[in-house]
């Protein structure tokens, strides 16, 4: 059944696979680790449609490990704007400089080295394995345990110890070839493209004759939802403008951000605030507000967190103090975080046309 289903999949996906930017022709071809593991970064959490354009900036911009290993972080920030999740970036930077230093600049090509390295787990090392190597190396991803769940009639969820052994057994098996890197490309793009979440499009999946779900009539049973669970936090984030025109920045002591530039925020009740909190004063260390105003609440929801922020514009009297952190006007629309953005927008702060 396996075997009939494995080809099957093979000659869809040579008819039907997509034109990427990240993806050679002939598929037979091997391809730069390098560009592997850039997009299979950019595309956790984020849309294939989402991911081309910057991917195709990412690489005009760092087009092998020797620029990107030289960049410096602020850049590397930039470039990933629009992708969200920085910490993505922040440890591709690290691993650059780790393959420049340590690898001579040439991608490990076993799994534990690959490991090893920050920002790269099972999934990431698997896909550079196959797709760049060669490597009857498995892959793992939402895709795929959903495929396999509807496949195998799995109506589990890879959670415990034994759980995930059984779904890394079944993408092993399918792995057990020379054609690994194939069909896990080709399971990727199925999920993507045919066996989706919603409206799975069965009557085109090459799948369909041996998916024991089809069969049962149960795909949209199968798998189990996940129930998601967030931690509530309430809290007032403010844009403080100074008299010579510099913004009050939080750099390191962000709760959410870490280790990112971001605005002055902390926690408070879910009600709504009138005045000045008393939390302000200490970020502005005794400096005197000239005007405030409140602008509409924002959301946002980060790891396991649902954020829900007043925003709150000050202006001081004062010039920038030199004992905190402030910025031009400039890099202040430069900030990178979605967050910052959505900030910005709730209190309608536009760049200066002068």
């Amino acid at each position: 059944m396996q075997n009939d289903a494995e080809n099957a999949l093979i000659q869809w996906f040579k008819k039907n696979h997509e034109q990427l930017p990240w993806r050679l022709e002939p598929l037979s071809k091997k391809r730069s680790a390098y560009v592997v593991w850039i997009s299979e970064i950019m595309l956790q959490q984020t849309q294939v449609a989402s991911v081309k354009a910057h991917f195709l900036r990412w690489i005009q911009k760092f087009p092998n490990i020797t620029e990107l290993a030289k960049a410096k972080e602020s850049t590397v920030l930039k470039f990933w704007q629009g992708l969200g999740y920085y910490s993505r970036a922040k440890n591709i930077l690290k691993t650059a400089k780790i393959i420049k230093e340590k690898y001579n600049e040439k991608f490990p090509e076993t799994r534990q080295e690959l490991e090893a390295l920050p920002g790269i787990g099972s999934y990431t090392a698997g896909a550079i394995l196959s797709l760049a190597f060669h490597q009857n190396e498995a892959i793992l991803d939402g895709n795929l345990i959903r495929i396999f769940s509807r496949f195998y009639a799995l109506d589990f969820l890879p959670e415990n110890v034994e759980q995930k052994k059984i779904y890394w057994n079944k993408a092993k098996s399918w792995a057990a070839n020379k054609y690994a890197f194939l069909k896990n490309e080709a399971l990727m793009e199925l999920g993507r493209n045919i066996c989706k979440v919603k409206n799975p499009k069965c009557d085109q999946c090459p799948l369909r004759p041996h998916c024991v779900s089809f069969l049962q009539n149960k795909i949209e049973s199968r798998p189990p939802k996940k129930i998601k669970l967030y931690t509530p936090w309430y809290g007032v984030i403010f844009i403080a403008k100074s008299k010579d025109k510099k913004f009050l920045i939080s750099e390191g002591s962000s709760f959410f951000l870490k280790n990112q530039k971001t605005f002055p925020h902390f926690s408070s009740s879910p009600s709504r605030a009138k005045g000045i909190p008393a939390e302000v004063d200490k970020w502005l260390q005794g400096a005197e507000i000239k005007t405030f105003r409140y602008g509409a609440n924002i959301e946002h929801s980060i790891t396991r967190y649902k954020i829900f922020m007043q925003t709150l514009f000050l202006e001081i009297k004062n010039n920038a103090p030199k004992t905190t952190h402030w910025i031009s006007e400039k890099e202040l629309f430069d900030l990178p975080s979605s967050l910052c953005k959505k900030v910005l927008q709730a209190l309608e702060i536009n760049p200066s046309k002068n």
